[in-house]
């Protein structure tokens, strides 16, 4: 049956069906960006999706903010719109990751920088068209004993963005030859991620990883959860320290900042790959 649109009303007929609301644009946003979100409504008479809402809006244009956090939940909010158009805020990262999202018709990238306002980068953003590109394939080299707290943090970035992340701890399969899958995931894998921790320098698994990904030439981000130094075959190579990132963002868990940095390097490798 065709959706109720109130238009009987005018020539006197009625009926229980409660009109679907219309609105032109309709914004939903990470909620770390929410006061953006509600900026920009309010200067567009946008309608800001919330949980009290109607169960289904249509609308001329979606607008969604996202800086890569709280993906279930504009995905919820996201197939309660039915939108022409679907326009794509993209904050601190790169569109290109977030797939999990579904498809858009356009986007906007803008970054959180100290220097540069954020609504100021909006006021003077162009549309531009969405380049998509495939999920990352992402080799974790580690130390066995920064497995149980450290693994987890990385989580949102495999169940979320979606992107592989190869892990010896889990992902294995039970019986394989590890040793041939860890090479093959080097091979395939599109860059090395290494958590540099004491146990990471001390293990000679974790040297010969960083060793065939330097022979094979893989992009490679270090970054330290501890504060340890690199090891001396990697001391040449850029390296993130987890305390100083958390430091510069004092908001962040030590978990979320490792998400957040690494997630940071996704974005720069997605913009200079072929």
């Amino acid at each position: 049956y065709p959706l109720c649109d109130g238009r009987h009303t005018q020539v006197g007929w009625s009926c229980t069906t409660k009109a679907i609301p219309r609105s032109q644009y309709v914004s939903v946003s990470s909620n770390h960006y929410r006061s953006l979100a509600q900026k920009w409504s309010a200067q567009h008479n946008a309608l800001v999706m919330e949980e009290e809402e109607e169960p289904q809006i249509i609308c001329q244009a979606l607008w969604v903010f996202c800086d890569g956090s709280d993906i279930e939940s504009i995905l919820f909010h996201k197939k309660r719109v039915r939108a022409q158009q679907v326009i794509l805020v993209s904050i601190s990262i790169s569109h290109q990751l977030l797939f999990a999202l579904g498809s858009f018709d356009s986007v906007i990238e803008i970054q959180d920088e100290s220097q540069k306002s954020l609504w100021v980068q909006l006021q003077n953003a162009n549309l531009q068209s969405p380049q998509q590109r495939s999920p990352q394939r992402i080799f974790l080299s580690h130390a066995v004993v920064d497995e149980a707290q450290w693994i987890p943090a990385l989580d949102e970035i495999r169940t979320s963005l979606g992107h592989s992340i190869f892990s010896c701890s889990d992902s294995i399969t039970s019986g394989s030859n590890w040793y041939t899958e860890i090479i093959r995931e080097l091979v395939e894998c599109d860059w090395v991620l290494c958590l540099i921790s004491k146990g990471f320098v001390r293990s000679t698994f974790c040297a010969f990883e960083v060793g065939m990904a330097r022979a094979l030439e893989k992009p490679m981000f270090l970054i330290s959860i501890d504060d340890s130094f690199p090891p001396s075959y990697a001391q040449e190579l850029h390296m993130e320290t987890l305390s100083r990132y958390c430091a510069t963002r004092p908001w962040l868990t030590q978990k979320e900042a490792l998400s957040e940095a690494v997630l940071t390097f996704a974005s720069t490798y997605s913009t200079e790959a072929p």
